[in-house]
């Protein structure tokens, strides 16, 4: 359910009953529906604390290195969000725009680990306590987060999008020409033909890509097993300079 600002659509938990309660009311008054659904995973806030353990250790440690991992975190995260502006009740969740700034923050989460171990160490140095703390420490985050989301994100046996792409392949009549309009009906497609090789005669046309002069150079040229896109000659010579400039004669 896309997020849209308000406290019954997105949203996230800690699973801590306390925080809960006090941001998105009492959560023991849920429908069984949306209690026990798949989607609502709690992390304990533990990938957040050892994250933000890691960034203090980082600062501590090497306050120019952390600055470098700062700014990806901050370019790459709340700038976007600032930048872009974008409004709720998007075509799809827009969380890979920010992709970069989960890479910054994961670097962190795996410091946190070293700072555990060496805080772990000044109280009791020896090895077994910093495998103790290390072995805790897998269990208690990446553990979690595979033991919480595994049942919500496990995509395998899903192959709709692979047979309907060769679906549409197979009732092509020979050497046709395939049109498609967007990324959900193209990718798979191209998937199909380029790892599987179902019907390489078949030429696939993105239509929304076809106004780029890049895609007309392209669909010129022979693709698998396909012929070349029959495009007019002066679509073909626009896109690869022909019409880049003009005489222009004072009279």
């Amino acid at each position: 359910m896309q997020a849209n600002g308000d406290n019954l659509k997105g949203n996230w938990i800690t699973g801590i009953n306390a925080i809960d309660k006090i941001r998105l009311g009492p959560q023991d008054k849920l429908p069984a529906s949306l209690k026990n659904h798949p989607a609502r995973n709690k992390y304990y806030a533990l990938p957040l604390i050892l994250g933000l353990v890691g960034m203090f250790f980082h600062y501590k440690k090497d306050k120019h290195n952390f600055s470098v991992v700062m700014m990806l975190f901050v370019l790459t995260g709340l700038a976007i969000v600032i930048y872009l502006n974008q409004t709720p009740n998007q075509p799809r969740e827009r969380d890979y725009a920010y992709a970069g700034s989960f890479y910054a923050f994961a670097i962190w989460i795996g410091l946190g680990v070293v700072g555990l171990v060496k805080f772990i160490k000044q109280i009791e140095n020896s090895s077994a306590a910093a495998i103790a703390v290390t072995t805790v420490s897998l269990a208690c985050v990446p553990g979690i987060m595979a033991a919480e989301n595994w049942d919500d994100h496990n995509r395998s046996g899903r192959y709709l999008a692979r047979d309907i792409a060769c679906n549409y392949l197979n009732s092509c009549a020979p050497n046709a020409i395939l049109f498609t309009n967007g990324d959900n009906d193209t990718f798979p497609l191209w998937y199909a033909q380029e790892v599987e090789g179902v019907r390489t005669d078949v030429r696939v046309v993105n239509l929304m890509l076809l106004n780029t002069d890049w895609y007309i150079d392209q669909s010129a040229r022979k693709a698998y097993d396909s012929d070349p896109t029959p495009l007019p000659s002066r679509a073909i010579n626009t896109c690869r300079g022909g019409a880049m400039w003009c005489t222009y004669k004072n009279a």
